[in-house]
């Protein structure tokens, strides 16, 4: 189970990745993957240092199959 801790950092890096969309034509928010895993890489690095970012990215990827 994670913690109150990680529950907010969790929040606070989707809250500042999220990029609202005003335009009528597409009425929703989105998210930068990216920037979004390497806000999470660098996070969860601070937390622990033997964490594994090559391995993190590999399991964020997208398959094409």
């Amino acid at each position: 189970m994670l913690s109150r801790k990680y529950y907010r950092m969790l929040a606070r890096v989707i809250k500042n990745n999220t990029i609202i969309n005003d335009d009528n034509m597409l009425p929703h928010s989105t998210i930068n993957k990216i920037t979004l895993i390497c806000d999470l890489m660098n996070e969860l690095h601070n937390d622990n240092s033997y964490f594994n970012a090559n391995k993190f990215i590999d399991a964020c990827a997208v398959d094409d199959k």
